[in-house]
Formats: C-alpha cells, sequence, structure tokens
C-alpha cells in the first residue's frame, strides 16, 4: 500500500504510474467509490484472455452520499456509464460528439498503454481521464465489462470535481479545445474514415484535405460540448485560410472559399 499525505489531482496518480507500480495492469481507486468484491478478478482475467485489449472498464453502480442508489433518474450520472461496447474508431467519434462516458476508477489498464500514450496531463482540471482514453483509442482497442463491478458516489450539492456546476462547465469547454487537437493527430485517411463515416465524401478521388475534413466534421453534427467543438472547427478552417496554397486546394476541391467561411 502507498498512500499519499496530499491529493494532487492526476499528479498523484501519475506517480504512482512512475514511482510506485512495478507490475503489467494498473487499477485506479478513487476515494470515495467503492469497488466490488469481484472486481479484479473478472477484469484481470479478462484482460490475459484478450492481449488485444489495453484496458477493461465496467459499468457502474451510481450512489448517493450515503450510499444508497442514486433515485433521481435526472441527475447526470444516473444512467451515463451504462454504455454498449464499441470498436476504437466509434469511442474516438462517441468522445468528439458526446463527451466521457467511462467510469475512470472502474479501468484496470495495461502499464504499457501509459507508456505507449503518455499519462495524465497535469493542465487538466475537469477532463484528465477524458484526454487519456482519446489518446489511448489512437492506439488501443478497449472494452466494457457488462457488469457494474463499482459503485460510483455522487457527492451532495454538486461536490463531484466533475458536477454540472457553471464553474466546471468554463473549465470543461476549455479543456475540450485541447482535448480535440488530439484529433489533429489522426494523420490516416483510412483511420478518419472509420472515425467519422459520414464525412466519407470529402475524400474525392482527386485529393482530400485532412483539416478540412476534420472541420466540417464538427460542424456538420450536433452533440454536446458544441461551443468547444465549433471554435476548434472555426479555428481549423482558420488556419486553413491563413494559408493560399491550401485555400485553392479547398476551393478545388470542395468549392468552399473565404466568403463561405
Amino acid at each position: 500500500a502507498f498512500r499519499n499525505e496530499k491529493n494532487m489531482g492526476s499528479g498523484v496518480i501519475n506517480k504512482a504510474i512512475h514511482e510506485v507500480a512495478q507490475c503489467e495492469y494498473i487499477a485506479i481507486h478513487h476515494s470515495d467509490d467503492i469497488w466490488e468484491p469481484e472486481k479484479l478478478e473478472k477484469q484481470v482475467a479478462f484482460l490475459d484472455a484478450h492481449p488485444e485489449i489495453g484496458a477493461v472498464f465496467s459499468q457502474a453502480r451510481i450512489i448517493d452520499e450515503n450510499g444508497n442508489d442514486l433515485q433521481d433518474p435526472k441527475n447526470f450520472y444516473y444512467k451515463i456509464f451504462d454504455q454498449p461496447n464499441r470498436n476504437r474508431f466509434e469511442w474516438l467519434n462517441f468522445f468528439f460528439y458526446h463527451g466521457n462516458a467511462l467510469c475512470h476508477p472502474s479501468v484496470l489498464i495495461r502499464k504499457k498503454c501509459y507508456d505507449d500514450c503518455g499519462t495524465y496531463r497535469l493542465g487538466f482540471a475537469q477532463v484528465p481521464d477524458l484526454d487519456m482514453w482519446v489518446r489511448l483509442c489512437q492506439k488501443y482497442e478497449i472494452y466494457v465489462y457488462p457488469e457494474k463491478l463499482v459503485r460510483y458516489r455522487v457527492r451532495e450539492k454538486g461536490q463531484n470535481v466533475s458536477s454540472s456546476t457553471m464553474n466546471t462547465k468554463i473549465r470543461a469547454n476549455y479543456e475540450f479545445l485541447h482535448i480535440y487537437e488530439e484529433y489533429k493527430k489522426v494523420s490516416s485517411p483510412e483511420e478518419l474514415k472509420q472515425i467519422f463515416p459520414e464525412e466519407s465524401a470529402y475524400f474525392k478521388p482527386e485529393g482530400y484535405d485532412i483539416d478540412f475534413i476534420l472541420a466540417m466534421a464538427g460542424l456538420e453534427k450536433k452533440g454536446v460540448q458544441l461551443k468547444a467543438r465549433k471554435v476548434f472547427s472555426l479555428n481549423l478552417l482558420f488556419e486553413i485560410f491563413g494559408d493560399p496554397k491550401k485555400t485553392q486546394k479547398i476551393k478545388e476541391l470542395y468549392n468552399f472559399t473565404s466568403k463561405d467561411f
């Protein structure tokens, strides 16, 4: 057992990954949540049997401050973690349009995933886990175990770090801008088609522009985190029209001009 005397947020997890963990798998446990007794047993068996999977999550039972089942169906957390399984491209699409729906304290992840994808970025206050999952799914498949192996506690009066308050919404929108930047690292047209199949028409026989396609993916479909995604997409177009060669290419391929922008 290793205990930090001070809560350091994502920094404490990174410290555990780099300085403490000497193992193949790493599980994250938050102090106010509860693991079911069989959680690790089932998840370790799953990763042992599926070497192609980078991390296994689970569904979660949502409890209130006193440990009772949450009764408010309007609460953000009420069914957010009841997710089907998706391949990594479908998850990247979901994250892009809807944000996070994976229960962080349910994860069991291979240590090598942190080595390959990096650990938690310290500038994030609201969505460091989502930033991690986006980077993870660019390289690894994940799996959601179809049982509620974690009890996730919803604190009273919006005390959860991720609770839906005005301050958290402001921070989250800013942080989402940085998460969307990770999608610019998808340089393979084949992978981009799998993440955004609805944008396949922009891949033309005579050529394509990945930044323009990503911008259109952010502007043409509705979803949550709309403000941050729109700003990200408009920034991509702004950069395109700052480059005369790209401007001409976009006009020729898509008949889209700075006036349309």
